[in-house]
């Protein structure tokens, strides 16, 4: 079609891994992207969507054959000289990149990073690159802007970081914004806000989106036109009414029928306490002047709870309330105030020795998969590195294996490397890593984010099951509602370092008692 601003006709990916065997990624893929149109691409992990996104501006590893056409403003990209594409990516093209920590530099100030591309592209002085990052960082939700124009990534939250890559992306108005789930790290009010700023934006600027999500509650807020997407190949695409109406293709009414269903089984009130926190704080950035108050930025306070063997208590609230801070201090990664017990042991007073071998009863799924996971070591070195820190008497290669079956990888790929991988199958290795130890007690850093609904069902079923047969506690943080019910047993809600609603999971989703949780539950549409 004429004057269309991204035609792609007949695109075709195949990764080749050096010393191993072509992978298709992508088969035959076509479609036609307007100005203030969005196209979304959903299917389940593994289906080619990032990499589909990807090949738009050229950004997929070295050594990927690419064929078919990609014509951006009539201009064909898939030829295109390497100085051709540098004057797009990030000027004409923007980018928002699933994983905000990998695509971050954990080096450099997030302001620096959102300023770059006005320097490279706009050269604008240092005066107005900082009024307009400020502008920026305000325009998508980015509170104490100028506080944290100077904070480096690993400061901020998970959806904070989504928020400075939305803002990068932005930073040089451009014509195309490849959107690789910009929500996955957000809560729901902040989700609901992200979509409507996208909406905003794409109608004052005439902004095309091509968008990627496995949500079809995203889908049906964003889309005009839905590409439904299978193991690199087009199943289904058209208008996004009729496809979420009138599906033709059984794995669409499968994707659209795929939602957390169940309830966690009931835990009995004798089973033992396994981890405890008592008031505890985390303070940031924390200053104590001679005889003043400390300051900094309290992001844990004064928080307490309990967590019984099979149980599964739920932590929700929105992206900076504490969530991912908390479940540190409980791990001891991070030093507070207040106790931490783990099977009565006090973590606080343990010496390093005895406090490494308390960890292998207590382990961690954290919030960014590639980010936790080493892209020097392949999965199974990944996967049986706790084992070389706490042998046992099972052979390392059998372990490995039966944990990658056990979150529903095949053992034959332990000798692939994380970014082979697509978001969602590294977020099993990650899981798997922590199992292996066959610890009493996971915490859970929103281990389904980056999952579709289909798999997700499927993690939720796998998460029950161990449950059941192993007696697992699970602290699981999470911002999906609906995975929250369908998986814990009791909930705590959490704002500003604060736990400001606490009840069994049921109780509190049909009948909050806080304002603050009355509007979680109205952005989620449960």
């Amino acid at each position: 079609m004429t004057g269309a601003l991204l035609e792609v006709h007949n695109l075709t990916i195949t990764f080749n891994p050096p010393g191993g065997v072509p992978v298709p990624a992508m088969r035959g893929l076509s479609f036609t992207l307007q100005r203030g149109e969005t196209l979304v691409l959903v299917g389940e992990s593994g289906s080619g969507k990032s990499a589909s996104a990807l090949a738009v501006p050229r950004l997929l590893p070295k050594g990927t054959r690419i064929s078919g056409s990609i014509r951006f403003l009539g201009q064909e990209l898939t030829g295109a000289p390497e100085p051709e594409m540098r004057a797009l990516r990030g000027n004409r093209i923007g980018m928002i990149f699933q994983e905000p920590m990998t695509a971050l530099n954990p080096l450099h100030r997030v302001g620096d990073q959102i300023g770059e591309t006005l320097r490279v592209h706009r050269g604008l002085n240092t005066a107005d690159v900082r009024a307009r990052v400020l502008a920026l960082m305000a325009e998508v939700g980015i509170d104490r802007a100028a506080e944290r124009l100077s904070a480096f990534p690993h400061q901020l939250s998970g959806g904070q970081r989504q928020r400075v890559m939305i803002a990068a992306a932005l930073a040089c108005d451009p014509d195309l914004l490849i959107a690789d789930e910009p929500t996955t790290a957000l809560d729901v009010t902040l989700q609901a806000q992200t979509l409507a700023l996208l909406k905003r934006l794409q109608a004052e600027r005439g902004l095309g989106i091509l968008f990627i999500t496995h949500d079809f509650g995203v889908v049906r807020r964003m889309a005009d036109t839905l590409a439904v997407l299978r193991r690199g190949e087009c199943v289904e695409i058209g208008p996004a009414a009729h496809v979420l109406t009138q599906p033709q293709a059984d794995y669409t009414r499968t994707l659209l029928a795929a939602e957390p269903s169940g309830r966690p089984t009931p835990v009995s009130n004798a089973a033992p306490v396994v981890l405890e926190g008592q008031n505890l704080s985390i303070r940031f950035g924390a200053r104590r002047w001679w005889g003043g108050a400390a300051t900094g930025h309290l992001a844990v306070d004064d928080m307490s709870l309990s967590l019984r063997a099979g149980e599964t208590l739920g932590v929700v609230g929105e992206s900076g309330s504490g969530k991912s801070t908390l479940g540190l201090r409980l791990l001891r990664l991070l030093r507070g105030g207040g106790r931490v017990h783990l099977l009565g042991q006090d973590l606080d007073a343990l010496p390093r020795s005895a406090l490494r071998a308390a960890r292998r009863q207590m382990q961690v799924v954290f919030q960014d998969p590639f980010g936790s996971l080493s892209p020097r070591l392949s999965v199974g070195e990944i996967i049986g590195e706790g084992l070389t820190v706490h042998p046992d008497d099972r052979d390392p290669a059998a372990a490995i294996a039966e944990a990658l079956a056990d979150v529903g990888l095949d053992p034959a790929m332990a000798d692939r490397y994380p970014h082979e991988f697509s978001g969602g199958q590294r977020q099993r290795i990650a899981l798997a890593r922590a199992l292996i130890l066959r610890p009493q007690v996971l915490i859970l850093d929103e281990p389904t984010s980056a999952l579709d609904r289909s798999l997700q069902g499927q993690l939720i079923d796998l998460l029950r099951d161990l449950q059941a047969t192993r007696g697992l506690a699970y602290l699981f943080i999470s911002h999906d509602l609906a995975v929250v019910r369908a998986l814990s047993h009791r909930l705590i809600v959490l704002k500003d370092g604060k736990i400001v609603e606490t009840g069994a999971t049921e109780a509190v989703l049909t009948c909050p008692q806080h304002p603050y949780t009355q509007a979680l539950l109205a952005a989620a549409d449960l």
